[in-house]
């Protein structure tokens, strides 16, 4: 995503600004929009809050990594696909479908998130800036959200309701920047994504015939967030899943050098016996091949790349 074009899109002449609050209703995965009538002052106001962070991203010339759901590096961001996102669409047919005539300052607690919508028909291009309300309940609690009159935002502070020109997550096309790693799981409904991703690879993995109770293992992956996450991050790596554990003998030498505590067997199958989730990493592990010994000093160690 060339932030560039961004910066000189958001002053162009012929963009427009709209502004949407949205609900999310996590009981049936799906969005309800809101759009705010915002006067001519408050577009200018958004128009140069935004654009001033932008400049401030471009400046910070960060690293931009593809997404990693087990957690990226301080300082760096990261892009993801529209249709890795679990939740997209219905956001997408959320903002369209935006209620005109909603009381926002009756449905102020119950906001997740914000998007501001900028549109150019002279360009024909759109971007989309995405920003979590993280603190809108306790602002409102306060009296401070006294901005909504209707649908109509009557004024800004920078200081109310995030309104502050930070963004977490901007869409332009297909593309997803994500400013704030976790809030494309605040915003949208990654959890299913990962446990779906996560069943599939350990389907895989079933099929090679390598690990006794497998039933058990599965159960406790997918119990697990945190392992749902890194067995989605391993499904986007070179594994071959049903012939991880197939150099059986180099399997065993490993679970033995590392002192792994997994036992095994070898009749009639060459497999994996495993008893308690504390062995799911190990064996992730070993799946992976992450597992190593330093050429010069043999020091033993485990690549920590894995999540």
């Amino acid at each position: 995503m060339d932030l560039g074009n961004l910066s000189v899109f958001i002053l162009h002449e012929d963009t427009t600004i709209s502004l949407m609050f949205t609900r999310k209703i996590n009981n049936n995965h799906n969005f309800i929009s809101y759009r705010s009538v915002i006067n001519d002052d408050i577009h200018d106001t958004l128009r140069t809050l935004f654009s001033t962070y932008i400049t401030q991203l471009i400046d910070e010339d960060a690293e931009i990594t593809e997404y990693n759901p087990t957690g990226v590096a301080d300082g760096a961001y990261e892009t993801l696909r529209v249709e890795d996102i679990v939740g997209y669409d219905e956001y997408q047919e959320s903002i369209a479908e935006a209620d005109v005539d909603a009381d926002l300052e009756s449905e102020a607690d119950n906001l997740t998130f914000y998007t501001i919508v900028l549109e150019n028909q002279t360009l024909n291009d759109s971007y989309k800036l995405i920003r979590r309300v993280t603190k809108f309940k306790r602002l409102y609690a306060r009296g401070m959200v006294a901005l909504f009159r209707g649908q109509e935002l009557n004024r800004i502070n920078s200081k109310l309701i995030g309104l502050d020109g930070q963004i977490d997550i901007i869409q332009h096309e297909n593309e997803l920047l994500l400013l704030n790693h976790i809030s494309v799981e605040r915003v949208f409904f990654m959890d299913d994504a990962f446990s779906s991703k996560a069943t599939e690879m350990l389907e895989l993995m079933k099929n090679g015939g390598y690990l006794t109770n497998f039933d058990e293992f599965e159960e406790a992956c997918l119990s697990d967030k945190r392992i749902q996450k890194t067995i989605t991050k391993m499904g986007r790596e070179n594994i071959d899943w049903e012939n991880a554990l197939a150099n059986f003998s180099d399997v065993i030498s490993t679970i033995e050098m590392f002192e792994l505590g997994i036992e095994y067997s070898q009749v009639p199958n060459n497999t994996l016996i495993f008893e308690k989730k504390q062995q799911v990493m190990p064996i992730l592990n070993l799946v992976r091949d992450s597992y190593y010994k330093t050429l010069i000093n043999n020091n033993l160690g485990t690549d920590k790349k894995i999540g």
